[in-house]
């Protein structure tokens, strides 16, 4: 027998429709935050300079991420297929499918440039990290071999 059989059947239309709209408030609240943290993700991504490998097969992208105001700037190398868009976490904002390389450092600092050497060979140059050691340096992502050079 339910919790509300003895209420008149006024009072009984009144709790249930309140707990229906409660339930919907609860849900208008879920989506309308997740779409807020979307568009206004943590950490913005901005796409300094894209190389595409000699043989189209992939695209190279020194990208700068910054993270609001009290952390320092990461620069870091994302490789990728020459087809698809750079991917960033739905919530976060952040590109670390394909990243190879990171140093928390600000593009003016490391002035980075890239060059493609054959194919399936990418050299990152990389002026301002001579003091710096990188968070992240990997020499391989799939079938990419990558060199690094400090100057």
């Amino acid at each position: 027998m339910s919790r509300f059989a003895n209420l008149d059947p006024f009072a009984r239309k009144m709790i249930q429709g309140s707990i229906a709209f409660a339930i919907v408030l609860l849900i208008m609240f879920g989506v309308f935050t997740a779409v807020y943290m979307h568009a206004n993700p943590k950490c913005h991504e901005e796409t300094i300079v894209e190389a595409d490998s000699p043989g189209g097969q992939w695209t190279a992208a020194v990208i700068e991420r910054r993270c609001g105001d009290t952390t320092s700037p990461v620069t870091h190398l994302n490789l990728r297929p020459a087809q698809e868009p750079v991917r960033t976490g739905y919530f976060t904002g952040v590109a670390s499918e394909g990243q190879v390389f990171a140093i928390p450092l600000d593009v003016r600092e490391t002035s980075p440039s890239l060059e493609w050497t054959g194919a399936d060979e990418l050299t990152l140059r990389c002026i301002g990290c001579d003091g710096r050691s990188p968070s992240q340096q990997e020499t391989s992502w799939r079938t990419v071999k990558i060199r690094y050079v400090k100057k």
